[in-house]
């Protein structure tokens, strides 16, 4: 079961979610409501990834908006059950991150981008997605 289900005043909380000024305060609300669900930010996708930076900056296009980090976060679930991490995630989006789960993204050991893990390497390239010939917790260049 997940730890980040809506509790039982998620009315009140998405209320709040929607009346904070900055983003900033959006953070310290969400590590207040759901401590550890917010785990790091990094400035960029992997090199050997472009449809992921094309991706963020068509979205951020399409809004209207400056791109600012990728935010990995422990979980994202698009369910009624989840509906304010669902809302937190949408307002970082709206502010132009790019918010992802960490089970399915991870930072390079060298240079600190994001880069999807084996599984979803696997997942995009058998999509026919341009992605590195073989998986590594690396980008091509930090080898």
């Amino acid at each position: 079961m997940s730890k980040y289900v809506d509790p039982p005043d998620k009315e009140e909380i998405i209320k709040k979610i929607v009346e904070l000024e900055t983003i900033g305060d959006v953070k310290k609300f969400s590590e207040k409501v759901f401590p550890g669900w917010f785990i790091t930010t990094t400035p960029a996708y992997c090199v050997d990834y472009p449809l992921l930076s094309t991706n963020w900056n068509k979205v951020c296009d399409t809004l209207g908006l400056k791109k600012s980090l990728i935010i990995l976060v422990a979980e994202i679930t698009f369910d009624e059950f989840h509906t304010v991490t669902k809302t937190f995630a949408e307002c970082f989006t709206r502010a132009g991150f790019s918010v992802r789960c960490v089970d399915e993204y991870k930072l390079c050991t060298k240079c600190s981008n994001a880069i999807p893990c084996l599984q979803m390497w696997t997942s995009l390239k058998q999509k026919g997605i341009i992605v590195p010939i073989n998986w590594s917790e690396r980008c091509t260049i930090c080898q």
